[in-house]
């Protein structure tokens, strides 16, 4: 995954690697990024899962830092962006195993974004309400960090769990 930054007064940008935990197998996607600082960022990596309760889903806030990153923007002339070898980063690194990209890229002197886990989300829900009764959804969409990350906001867009609405003479959609 990409993370472009633009400087919006002097409308500069970079682009940096951002690595999935092994999206080939386990599904993996980020659909948020909240900002603690300038160059320190909350991502929110999560499956589609629902897990049975007792079972958390993985559903995880991981801590990521621009600092020392690779800026993989390329220069504008090449329409492959960065290249390694001729070929496009994600030629270069394939379908492999998140570990497997990161020596490969480290091989080649390119350096992803680096990530520690933040919160496990999941496993929390779980862990206070065993029987899924908190937060029996499939995914976490929005993530707001107020306060450098000490208060967190979380949304999902599983309608919270409501039906949809009856329509007059069909019953249920």
């Amino acid at each position: 995954m990409r993370i472009v930054t633009v400087d919006l007064r002097t409308r500069a940008t970079h682009e940096y690697l951002y690595l999935l935990d092994n999206p080939g197998t386990s599904g993996n996607a980020v659909s948020e990024i909240s900002a603690l600082s300038a160059t320190k960022f909350l991502v929110d990596e999560r499956d589609g899962n629902q897990e049975k309760p007792g079972k958390p889903a993985v559903k995880d806030l991981f801590e990521i830092d621009l600092t020392g990153a690779t800026d993989v923007r390329g220069d504008g002339t090449n329409p492959l962006g960065y290249t390694i070898g001729d070929r496009s980063i994600d030629a270069y690194v394939g379908d492999v195993s998140t570990s497997d990209a990161q020596a490969l890229l480290t091989k080649a002197g390119v350096k992803p974004v680096s990530k520690t886990t933040y919160l496990e989300v999941g496993t929390l829900l779980n862990t206070l309400d065993p029987s899924g009764a908190l937060f029996g959804h499939d995914k976490i969409e929005g993530v707001a960090a107020l306060d450098g990350g000490r208060t967190l906001y979380l949304a999902n867009d599983s309608d919270f769990g409501m039906d949809p609405p009856a329509r007059p003479g069909r019953g249920r959609v």
